[in-house]
Order: C-alpha cells, then structure tokens, then sequence
C-alpha cells in the first residue's frame, strides 16, 4: 500500500509539472478594466498557482470563524 501512494504522488507530480512546463507563456492580467497602464505580466502557471492559493486563503479565511465557535469551550452552571 505504501508503494501504492508513492506512485499515485509521483504521477501526480509528474502531470503537474508537465502542466506546468506546457504553460509557460507570458499572461497578462489587467488589474482594473480599460486602463492599459495597470497591468501584471507572468507566465500563466504562475498566475494559476496564485489564484488557487488565493482560493484556499479566503475559503479558509471564511471557514476559520466557524471553526472557532465549535471549538471555544462552553460556560457550565456546575459549581
């Protein structure tokens, strides 16, 4: 089983790498509509890695309060 896992890993490294390198091509991102000036350029994997950990920042940004709630400890009346 743990040869199992290691292969899965190591193919899902592979495609991500392949993936990777198949999309080096300059991207540009226009920080605010129709002002040509304001604008980003980097490859696109680099874009694409920032946006999904943005994504998992704010999800977990959203989740965290909920979180806190269901762990703080409860007031009892027992004396």
């Amino acid at each position: 089983m743990r040869t199992f896992v290691l292969f899965m890993k190591a193919v899902f490294f592979l495609v991500v790498f392949i993936f990777a390198l198949n999309n080096t091509h300059i991207a540009t991102v226009n920080i605010f509509p129709g002002f040509v000036d304001v604008a980003l350029d980097a490859p696109l994997i680099i874009w694409l890695l920032l946006f999904f950990i943005l994504g998992m920042v704010v999800t977990l940004g959203l989740f965290f309060p909920m979180l806190l709630r269901k762990i703080k400890p409860k007031k009892s009346n027992v004396s």
